[in-house]
């Protein structure tokens, strides 16, 4: 039971926004001797073992000459 004059605290829904993209059917990794089955929402045709490394690009900073 609360106590009169005691602040309490409520919540509110978040706005409905768009659904997760999702792709269908069952697909693995495009690596053939890797049996990882990727989720429906991963875009990507790799799973995260085999998937390229990059860089980002760091701005601000001089290139130095090679």
């Amino acid at each position: 039971m609360k106590s009169p004059g005691q602040p309490t605290m409520s919540a509110t829904r978040s706005p409905q926004g768009r659904a997760p993209t999702q792709i269908d059917g069952h697909r693995t990794c495009l690596v053939e001797t890797c049996d990882t089955v990727l989720s429906k929402y991963n875009k990507k045709q790799f799973c995260h073992k085999h998937w390229p490394v990059t860089f980002p690009v760091q701005r601000g900073l001089e290139k130095s000459a090679a």
